[in-house]
């Protein structure tokens, strides 16, 4: 019995024992993480620091269609074009009690040699006009004072004008009146 004892004791010694191989294994297994880290860091930091010249080279392309387009409509610019005039376009504007209305004329201005366009201003004249009043309307009293709301409204006005028309693009919207009641 004294025998049984001393091995149910030797037995319970070894399961309380840390076996030490398994604590090696993690702490190499941890460090080879790290080094496969390191090396791939490394790889994609200095190895990997160029795009692809495909890249390079549609960035180039894109910079010399966008310069191109720019020196384009610097020319058009140079040179005033036809116009278009809308008169009395009248809303309320959006603000409570309704009592504010604001009174608008404009003018659109589009290459000389486009006729197309002067014709398409001119037949859907209901169709622009109603894109304008739906906007205008939208707007509070605050958001028509200032040259900086102005040149916004009139920044809009023509992104909405062009993308009814089909036939070609107005380069610019004039004011020829601007009143708020």
């Amino acid at each position: 019995m004294a025998d049984n004892n001393k091995d149910i004791q030797e037995q319970q010694n070894e399961e309380v024992k840390p076996s030490g191989g398994s604590g090696k294994l993690v702490t190499i297994l941890v460090l080879l993480n790290t080094i496969l880290i390191l090396v791939g860091g490394g790889y994609l930091l200095f190895i990997k620091k160029d795009p692809p010249p495909q890249v390079i080279n549609k960035d180039a392309e894109s910079k010399k269609a966008e310069k191109k387009k720019q020196q384009e409509e610097e020319e058009d610019t140079k040179e005033f074009g036809e116009t278009q005039e809308y008169k009395g376009i009248i809303v309320n504007l959006n603000e409570p009690g309704g009592n504010r209305m604001l009174k608008i004329s404009i003018a659109f201005e589009f290459k000389a040699k486009n006729k197309k366009l002067k014709e398409a201003l001119t037949k859907r004249e209901a169709q622009i006009r109603s894109v304008i009043i739906m906007y205008l309307s939208g707007l509070s009293y605050i958001q028509t004072t200032g040259s900086a709301n102005k040149g916004l409204i009139l920044k809009t006005i023509k992104k909405k004008v062009n993308n009814v028309l089909t036939e070609g693009k107005v380069r610019k919207v004039f004011f020829k009146e601007f009143v708020v009641q």
